[in-house]
């Protein structure tokens, strides 16, 4: 049957998430932008072994799964997509201070 995949293509700066179907040819199903990724996290699963590698997006309500797997494989991906994630923090210029009070 078909089989997703994930490609972080660095170069293009974008996530692609694929289906290949059994001949191996690729249909995109969608594409996230890597300047729209904020985070990445690390769950593990509620009902087995895996662990699941997420993606937080600056306008995203809910994490994208990016891959699942052992404990180790999850923590190499994460560390991984680390290198390719501006946190938002390091986004957003700081807020001018004002203050309210007379000195």
């Amino acid at each position: 049957g078909y089989r997703p995949e994930v490609q972080v293509d660095r170069s293009r700066g974008e996530i692609r998430f694929v289906s290949r179907n059994p001949r191996g040819r690729g249909k995109i199903l969608a594409e996230v932008d890597l300047d729209r990724v904020i985070g990445v996290g690390m769950t593990r699963s509620i009902d087995g072994p895996d662990c699941h590698c997420l993606i937080y997006l600056i306008d995203g309500e809910k994490p994208l799964r990016l891959a699942s797997g052992t404990e180790p494989e999850i923590k190499k991906i994460r560390k991984r997509m680390d290198d390719f994630v501006v946190p938002a923090a390091d986004r957003v210029p700081p807020r001018p201070h004002t203050s309210r009070l007379p000195f």
